[in-house]
């Protein structure tokens, strides 16, 4: 037999292995990206600076999650916003005004509004996963960097999606199954 066909037998079993390992879809990517950075539950201070061309404001924040849906958010800073609250659970979003002691339900409308005059609507600050159902999503660039791998996502609404930006794109690094 000759001696460069004598690997073709192992070539040929190992193939199909290697057509058959699948690549990660970019829905999977993303929701293993967003389960990774959240958790089943999770606590952070936040400090969020909003810079308008007239004006900037600070504000500082404690916020909790659980699962995908629930979310509870309460300013500590400026003391004019001190002990303001924003709940999430499930479709249905609160606000708490401690001067006025009121709370007050938001109409489900009211999701993609900006929230404290920032570029967050208040589906953004629940941490809410309306990108995997907005938007189509599309692996555009996959790189080897560090000995992990980098996936460039493409994120475009879908025709009915209520979206206010109409393109985004991502990266997203790791190794996803």
């Amino acid at each position: 037999m000759n001696s460069r066909w004598k690997f073709l037998p192992a070539i040929l079993l190992v193939l199909p292995a290697l057509a058959a390992a699948p690549k990660p879809a970019a829905l999977s990517i993303v929701q293993s990206a967003m389960t990774q950075w959240r958790g089943k539950t999770s606590y952070t201070e936040i400090t969020m600076t909003i810079h308008r061309p007239s004006w900037q404001r600070k504000m500082a924040m404690t916020a909790w999650t659980q699962g995908d849906d629930d979310a509870l958010v309460r300013f500590t800073s400026p003391p004019g916003d001190a002990g303001n609250a924003t709940l999430k659970l499930g479709d249905s979003m609160w606000m708490f005004t401690p001067k006025l002691n009121q709370v007050i339900k938001l109409p489900m409308n009211m999701m993609a509004q900006s929230w404290m005059g920032s570029d967050f609507s208040y589906n953004d600050l629940a941490k809410s996963e309306q990108v995997l159902h907005d938007y189509n999503l599309k692996i555009t660039d996959t790189e080897k960097k560090g000995g992990h791998t980098l996936y460039t996502i493409e994120a475009l609404p879908k025709a009915n999606a209520p979206v206010v930006w109409r393109s985004r794109s991502g990266n997203w690094e790791g190794e996803f199954t």
